[in-house]
């Protein structure tokens, strides 16, 4: 079992054979270690429950950070707030969710997703 914290979300543009097919993704959420060394996040997985946590709407509008097209984290104020205790498995690179979060594929910087993995989180519960 792992502890974290939910510290941010986002909803992206589905990718299938390298072209935006205009589906979005589930919502997928950003999760932080306890005692991580990064700053931001450790993972995201797209099969946390919407209703596991009572979310400030605020928090949930935005699909992605429009400045990096990254995931929009939540303030520093609510960094620590939701915390779990789960189990995962890193997402295998065959059935990973491709997508985009925006056009910043053009543009620098970027965010940096592939510095992060794809997770299933299993026994969920909070901490």
């Amino acid at each position: 079992m792992a502890e974290g914290y939910v510290v941010g979300s986002f909803v992206a543009d589905v990718i299938k054979e390298g072209q935006v097919t205009g589906e979005k993704t589930g919502r997928g959420y950003c999760i932080l270690l306890k005692g991580s060394k990064n700053k931001s996040m450790d993972f995201y997985t797209f099969n946390f429950p919407d209703d596991f946590f009572q979310f400030q709407e605020e928090q949930l509008i935005s699909e992605y950070n429009g400045n990096n097209c990254g995931p929009s984290f939540f303030p520093d104020s609510l960094k620590y707030i939701y915390k779990i205790k789960f189990s995962y498995q890193l997402v295998e690179e065959l059935n990973k969710v491709e997508f985009v979060t925006g056009a910043c594929t053009a543009l620098y910087p970027t965010f940096a997703w592939d510095d992060f993995n794809q997770v299933i989180l299993f026994e969920l519960t909070v901490n």
